[in-house]
């Protein structure tokens, strides 16, 4: 989950105690999610929503708001899709949907300082912000990952021509 390796960077970055989980990697470590989750004040938290796994991440959210109803939550999903982003929306507890590559600009997402790469309801309607592409990558905080444990990722290089090589991740 690249992208929200580095939403939680930029925190970091902004002075915000970050603690990163992928419970897809590592579902072992949900009882220390909800540990630290449940004695957190003022916590925000930002869950990764894909629509092969919608029911259980929408299941997760509940149980989230549940441990700790008073915490911020927001959803990072991928498309477009507003009828997918209403249903998120309509649970009543998702503060906003993210989408598009707001990686830069989450600190002013969570500060409610600008709408752009978020979707919310604004009098029963799906507003959606702009859509925000990093056009310089150079912005993007250095990949200080000692915050994660990569000890269930599995890594398979896949051949692209000419020698040139990607790599798939998989947890």
């Amino acid at each position: 989950p690249l992208e929200l390796i580095y939403h939680a960077l930029t925190l970091k970055q902004l002075g915000h105690s970050v603690k990163f989980y992928d419970l897809q990697a590592n579902p072992e470590n949900i009882k220390f999610f909800f540990n630290d989750f449940n004695e957190a004040k003022n916590s925000i938290c930002i869950v990764l929503v894909t629509t092969p796994t919608l029911e259980n991440d929408i299941s997760f959210l509940h149980q989230i708001n549940k441990k700790n109803i008073n915490s911020r939550i927001f959803v990072r999903f991928s498309l477009k899709n507003t009828n997918i982003i209403r249903n998120i929306l309509d649970l009543g507890i998702v503060e906003k949907v993210l989408f598009g590559e707001t990686e830069m600009i989450i600190g002013d997402i969570i500060e409610n300082n600008t709408d752009d790469g978020t979707a919310y309801l604004k009098n029963d309607e799906v507003f959606l912000g702009k859509n925000i592409v990093i056009e310089d990558m150079n912005g993007l905080p250095d990949l200080n990952l000692d915050f994660i444990d990569f000890s269930r990722y599995t890594y398979v290089l896949l051949p692209k021509g000419n020698g040139n090589f990607f790599t798939f991740q998989s947890s």
